[in-house]
């Protein structure tokens, strides 16, 4: 009990001790350590956003036809694949057998980091593709039925400007939900994509610390990735009330 009231102590004050592998504080290791996990973590959401959003409301706009059902299949293998295998795919297939992506690694700012970031973001997008496309379709679907939709197209408005300003406007709370909580559990590390291509996050770090018993690093990352989460979906909150007025007190 002496020694966690000393922890909670350092604690209070950003000490979280010393690495045992290292010797160096745990708080410069994952300094180190969470810029490349922020820009894995926001390539991630970029892709998923771009693709996940347009895939859901085409298979809305397209209910019962072949588009729809093509989503829905994405959809379902996206959910259903693991992130290791996608990952060892992705690495045997783009990297190894047609050379158009790095094996692994961080490498330099500029194009080269962008170059080494396309395979594991597009890893960790996966799922999220899949979760988003199904998500907007089920909302949009059900805002294509209201009547301020009915009435917006009796005014003669343009088919894009009913679906965009006022369906999925009203369709992407939900969405907005789940970016919060995508992007915190993202933020903490991503350990099996980072470890298969080697980039240097918390992730990885964190998969380390745990071969090696480095106690101090693993309650280091935990709490770092209760904070994003927690963060993530503080914003996403005051994000909410600012695009939907009704939530406003």
């Amino acid at each position: 009990m002496e020694r966690y009231g000393c922890y909670i102590g350092n604690l209070a004050h950003g000490d979280l001790g010393d690495s045992y592998r290292s010797k160096r504080p745990v708080t410069d290791i994952l300094a180190d350590r969470v810029w490349p996990t922020a820009q894995l973590a926001l390539a991630t959401l970029v892709l998923e956003l771009a693709i996940g959003i347009p895939l859901g409301v085409i298979a809305a706009l397209r209910r019962g036809r072949w588009p729809d059902r093509a989503v829905g299949a994405i959809g379902l293998v996206g959910l259903s694949a693991p992130s290791f295998v996608v990952g060892t795919v992705a690495l045997y297939v783009f990297a190894y057998r047609f050379g158009w992506f790095p094996i692994g690694g961080y490498g330099e700012p500029g194009w080269d980091r962008l170059h080494h970031l396309v395979l594991p973001a597009a890893t960790l997008a996966t799922v999220g593709v899949a979760l988003f496309s199904r998500v907007v379709r089920t909302e949009m679907v059900d805002a294509l039925g209201e009547d301020y939709v009915r009435t917006a197209r009796a005014k003669g408005l343009s088919p894009w400007r009913v679906v965009v300003r006022h369906a999925l406007r009203n369709a992407l709370n939900p969405t907005i939900t789940l970016v919060g909580l995508d992007l915190g559990v993202l933020f903490g590390g991503a350990i099996v994509t980072e470890v298969i291509f080697s980039w240097p996050g918390i992730g990885r770090e964190s998969f380390q610390a745990i071969l090696e018993a480095d106690l101090p690093v693993v309650l280091g990352v935990v709490i770092v990735s209760t904070l994003a989460i927690a963060i993530a979906n503080l914003l996403v909150d005051l994000l909410q009330i600012w695009l939907d007025p009704r939530m406003r007190p």
